[in-house]
């Protein structure tokens, strides 16, 4: 187990390593869940940084979700 500053909870199989559960503990907007496939975030098209979006009041911001 183990609270990432991502805001997910990640529960991994220890013997395979696999992930069973990833949850979010706290808000969080750039994300909207943890793809198990690939075990990737799942992003928030529109909270991306880009040339024309500043993509402006992400949370977790850079200190972190558990902290």
């Amino acid at each position: 187990m183990k609270a990432d500053r991502n805001r997910f909870f990640y529960v991994a199989n220890r013997e395979s390593g696999k992930l069973i559960s990833p949850k979010k503990f706290f808000y969080a907007n750039w994300a909207d869940k943890i793809d198990l496939a690939t075990t990737r975030p799942v992003e928030v098209v529109k909270m991306r940084p880009t040339a024309t979006n500043k993509a402006e009041d992400v949370c977790p911001n850079w200190v972190g979700g558990k902290n």
